[in-house]
């Protein structure tokens, strides 16, 4: 296991049972390939899993809840004891995340002891966030103006891209409380990517601490997006999206973000650590 030197975000490793994910589609989607990545990401140190079995990359192939399900059926249970077990021999709390936005799915994923939803579409579905209320499960509040990645559907160019974000999060987190969900269950996202062009996406990362006068914990996924190949200056043109998620995820984890969600969690945990070190 990658050794935490310093008191680092919770690392989040992806697993997507999917063929048509935009980093690693289709390199997990069977059982044994499956089950492999994730004890890789567990002996590396990850705190939190992320099971996703839809894309929502820009043209993805979009799922019903029965699809998304039939894809997860057999294999989350199967996933959520080979986490139990090493949660218990290594005398950790390895959290589990569904990522979807499907209540069916949420449903499912609930009878298999899950209890974080990380739901991409802002939680606009009422039946999800009475689920959410009625079960007392920790959601993120991701921002977003459409469910799958469009680069069409982005907020204004004209418009402040913080001030519009942090209206939107303020108007939901009201709705939430008034629908009995606790702030305490929220972690909010901004979105990178969702709903955003580069521009725009960079802007965020720069000014992450700013989103903490929510008083939500931030999460943050970055990993190897398209975006960055937008990160053009002299010092970074080198670098390819692999190099410059590291990088951001050192900047994220500097200016005190909770939660960052990556593909390569043992390259992440030694990039956070090492510009720790640097900084003593």
């Amino acid at each position: 296991m990658v050794k935490k030197l310093f008191s680092l975000p919770k690392i989040i490793g992806i697993l997507n049972l999917t063929p048509d994910s935009f980093s690693d589609g289709g390199k997990y989607f069977n059982e044994k390939s499956a089950i492999e990545q994730l004890n890789k990401m567990l002996n590396e140190g990850a705190d939190i899993i992320d099971i996703g079995a839809e894309s929502t990359r820009p043209n993805a192939t979009i799922l019903s809840a029965d699809q998304e399900i039939s894809r997860l059926e057999y294999i989350l249970p199967k996933l959520v004891e080979v986490i139990k077990n090493f949660s218990y021999k290594n005398h950790q709390n390895i959290e589990i995340s569904i990522d979807t936005y499907h209540y069916e799915t949420m449903v499912f994923a609930h009878k298999n002891c899950i209890k974080f939803i990380n739901d991409v579409s802002g939680l606009i579905d009422d039946s999800v966030v009475n689920f959410i209320a009625q079960n007392k499960l920790t959601a993120t509040l991701m921002h977003n103006l459409a469910i799958h990645a469009n680069p069409d559907i982005i907020i204004n160019r004209e418009l402040n891209v913080f001030d519009e974000i942090i209206k939107w999060a303020n108007d939901k987190i009201s709705f939430l409380q008034s629908k009995n969900i606790d702030k305490s269950q929220l972690i909010f996202d901004p979105g990178i990517g969702f709903a955003k062009n580069a521009s725009q996406s960079l802007r965020i990362i720069k000014n992450i601490s700013s989103y903490k006068i929510l008083g939500l914990k931030i999460y943050v996924g970055h990993s190897n997006k398209s975006f960055l190949d937008f990160l053009k200056t002299p010092q970074y043109n080198h670098l390819n999206r692999h190099q410059k998620t590291l990088m951001i995820s050192q900047y994220l984890a500097k200016n005190s973000v909770d939660y960052i969600r990556v593909h390569d969690v043992k390259a992440n945990i030694m990039a956070i650590n090492e510009m720790y070190k640097n900084c003593q």
